[in-house]
């Protein structure tokens, strides 16, 4: 006998701002190492990454801007709730990409076996 499912549970809002901060924190240190790595990806985070490649403008910033189109997309089809999770989730990867970058060395890490002060190059702590 079969019968209807029962629905599922909605999260609580703990639950939703744990998960985001999680993505977050997951999805920066990802874009980070392709930063240093000098890789691209798709969507808005690889056009984000060539407009910071190309231009120098910080890859937060650009990304936080490439995304805006799309939130007014999002509220019509997707609903409040689903567009303002994603703006706070763009929003605090954009924050965080950007501190990010204005706080890590040009050249962190170093190679394996190498001292961070031996090692030549463009190594230079970042300016306060």
């Amino acid at each position: 006998m079969k019968g209807t499912p029962a629905p599922a549970p909605r999260h609580s809002a703990f639950d939703d701002a744990q998960a985001l901060l999680t993505g977050v924190l997951f999805v920066a240190i990802g874009l980070a190492l392709f930063r240093q790595a000098g890789l691209l990806t798709g969507g808005t985070a690889g056009i984000a990454f060539v407009l910071h490649y190309a231009t120098g403008t910080p890859f937060g910033l650009a990304f936080f801007l490439i995304n805006l189109p799309f939130y007014a997309l999002a509220w019509r089809r997707m609903g409040a709730r689903f567009t303002l999770k994603t703006f706070a989730a763009v929003t605090l990867l954009a924050l965080a990409t950007c501190r990010w970058q204005s706080t890590w060395p040009s050249c962190w890490p170093p190679p394996a076996g190498s001292s961070r002060s031996g090692w030549p190059g463009r190594c230079s702590a970042p300016s306060r």
